[in-house]
């Protein structure tokens, strides 16, 4: 059986690896919005994770949230 500090490392490790894929994806969006000349994107399904979301406004995007019947997130520079 794992014990529970293997087992703390190890779903760190998930949310770490996790959080990483998202930035990555989220790099991708702003490049293609910058290369038709834009401003703002918005992810897919519109929702960001809040660790994902603290580092953006870190990098000094602005993060806007909305939507009436779920979270839309819009990033903006």
């Amino acid at each position: 059986m794992i014990n529970a500090n293997m087992a703390r490392k190890q779903t760190k490790e998930l949310i770490n690896n996790n959080s990483t894929d998202e930035l990555k994806h989220v790099e991708e969006l702003i490049h293609r919005a910058m290369k038709k000349g834009e401003y703002e994107t918005q992810p897919i399904g519109g929702v960001l994770k809040d660790s994902t979301i603290k580092k953006l406004k870190e990098l000094g995007y602005k993060i806007e949230l909305g939507g009436f019947y779920c979270r839309q997130t819009i990033i903006k520079w």
